[in-house]
């Protein structure tokens, strides 16, 4: 059993189901960061205005909850050098680092969902952005997974994010018997990085 403070991130591309998959765990944090949200309150007629605004202000929280050893969540595409500076430093300062991935088989599934989300009011990502996070968001996942303490990996193709693998202790652990592609080929990967399963 942990007794660390947790560091909880959420990561997949725009449109994996992030948010939803936050929605389902419950996580017993002090702290959500979550800029999206934070952009919204900032400015609820026009969020993207605020976007770098909300940006320093989710930087600030991460900051805070470091500094005072406090649990927090946080949402990321997993796209850009920082969050993995940020999932480093949290390491470094002796949080138990937990990653739920949340991917899908074909960023087109990204695409329409951002797409709808913006026809019901949510924020706006333009397409060949996602595309570009699609395959960065994956080959940052092979980067960061080994400085993680326990690794949740999701695919989100269908109705419901459902559980493929859980990795712990250099330990992999899967659980359905069919693999989506992506996941199939994350696993050879993840072999080649000394899990066993």
């Amino acid at each position: 059993m942990q007794k660390n403070n947790l560091a909880i991130f959420y990561c997949g591309t725009n449109g994996a189901g992030k948010t939803t998959l936050r929605g389902f765990n419950k996580d017993t944090v002090q702290i959500v960061i979550d800029s999206d949200h934070i952009a919204m309150q900032l400015n609820p007629d026009n969020p993207r205005l605020a976007d770098s605004q909300a940006g320093r202000k989710a930087i600030e929280l991460f900051k805070f909850a470091i500094a005072h050893q406090i649990s927090f969540s946080m949402e990321s595409t997993l796209s850009g050098n920082s969050i993995l500076q940020r999932m480093k430093k949290a390491k470094e300062n002796g949080f138990y680092i937990r990653l739920n991935y949340v991917g899908v088989d074909d960023p087109d599934i990204n695409v329409k969902r951002v797409k709808a989300r913006v026809a019901s009011g949510g924020h706006f990502i333009d397409e060949t952005t996602i595309r570009n996070r699609y395959d960065i968001s994956l080959q940052n996942l092979t980067k960061i997974v080994p400085l993680c303490d326990e690794v949740f990996i999701y695919d989100n193709s269908g109705e419901v994010p459902n559980l493929i693998f859980h990795l712990s202790e250099n330990e992999l652990m899967q659980w359905v018997d069919e693999l989506p592609k992506w996941c199939a080929e994350l696993l050879e990967e993840l072999l080649t990085l000394g899990y066993t399963k």
